[in-house]
């Protein structure tokens, strides 16, 4: 008989975030993100999406209430040491999620502010944006925008270079969250995406390799999933980051294996536990 005494407990994550039906994306690839890397996975969804590889064909938003509900039974009972939180869609959902996590603070808190799909379907209501701001980046961590969400974030132009990304990081963290990782990914940069994570005093560049695939759906949501990971282990902002690019270059260097779908297809998030076992 298995003694629960005698064992160790995993750290638990949660993610608040949309179900992708395809599952590249939003909750499947934050629970497929944290089991990778050996964290427990707890969830709240906020809308249920019909998308494959090749789109979103329809979205549905949680009713609030059942949103808070979700919120709520996960912090009443587990011992959450990081969130995760993507794709909210509405203001009312936001409002809500704010309350409880006010009530009931958590230590390690990641935002991936998601705007936009890579297909581009709007996944974020305009007048949702300031209440983001407002609400819950003030209880936030890490915020880990891409360029299209850096500008809209701040109302300036998107950086077209790193000397831009990097003028643009003051006005990032005048939103209120200590860590920002600004991702360069839509830079056209030779062979490489370079990444940029500021606590306001410091920036720390991370480089990595450009994969020549289609096949990178779901990428913010698992780094920033990572990320969470990582500070549910008790790591810092910085080694965090550094071992969720590790894993994302990992899971987008096998994608091309899985081959799912016919349009942008996911990441290979268990790529080096299967290599392990197989």
């Amino acid at each position: 008989m298995y003694n629960h005494s005698s064992s160790t407990a995993m750290p638990v994550a949660l993610t608040i975030a949309g179900s992708d039906s395809g599952g590249g994306a939003g909750i499947q690839a934050d629970i497929k993100t944290f089991s990778a890397l050996e964290v427990y996975a707890a969830s709240v969804i906020t809308a249920v999406t019909a998308q494959n590889t090749l789109g979103i064909s329809a979205i549905h938003s949680i009713p609030n209430d059942i949103v808070t509900a979700q919120l709520r039974a996960v912090l009443d009972d587990l011992d959450v040491a990081a969130c995760k939180i993507g794709m909210l869609g509405d203001a009312l959902t936001i409002d809500a999620i704010a309350s409880v996590l006010s009530e009931f603070p958590v230590n390690s808190l990641v935002i991936d502010p998601v705007m936009v799909s890579k297909s581009g379907n709007a996944l974020l209501q305009s007048d949702a944006i300031s209440l983001l701001k407002n609400r819950l980046f003030p209880l936030a961590t890490v915020l880990t925008p891409n360029l299209p969400e850096a500008a809209a974030l701040t109302g300036l132009p998107e950086p077209q270079s790193i000397k831009e990304m990097y003028q643009i990081l003051e006005s990032l963290h005048e939103l209120g969250v200590p860590w920002v990782l600004l991702k360069g990914g839509h830079l056209p940069v030779h062979n490489h995406a370079i990444d940029l994570l500021s606590n306001g005093e410091q920036v720390f560049e991370f480089k990595s390799e450009r994969f020549k695939t289609k096949n990178t759906h779901g990428t913010g949501c698992t780094l920033s999933s990572a990320i969470a990971a990582g500070l549910a282990k008790g790591l810092s902002v910085e080694q965090s980051v550094k071992e969720a690019k590790s894993y994302i270059s990992a899971a987008i260097s096998a994608a091309d294996t899985l081959a799912v779908g016919t349009g942008y297809g996911p990441l290979h998030h268990f790529s080096l536990l299967w290599n392990k076992t197989s």
